[in-house]
């Protein structure tokens, strides 16, 4: 019983770290790609349709961009 617990403990934490962290990486990943000059990066709607704080970053972070975008345009 004890083995069972420990192992639904482990499965249950590596789902919860994978929610948390595969935005995070994801938005990371779009930054590296920006800061290389690839300005035809766009942030996956997903991201953007989160409703918690990971989501919040993406579409402050897609703000950033856009306004970026329109600075370099100008």
């Amino acid at each position: 019983m004890f083995f069972l617990v420990i192992a639904v403990t482990i499965v249950f934490a590596l789902k919860f770290s994978g929610r948390i962290v595969y935005p995070i990486d994801k938005l990371a990943t779009i930054a590296e790609q920006i800061s290389g000059g690839d300005m035809a990066a766009t942030i996956q709607p997903d991201l953007l349709d989160n409703k918690d704080e990971t989501g919040r970053l993406a579409n402050a972070f897609n703000l950033m961009f856009s306004s970026l975008k329109a600075k370099l345009e100008e």
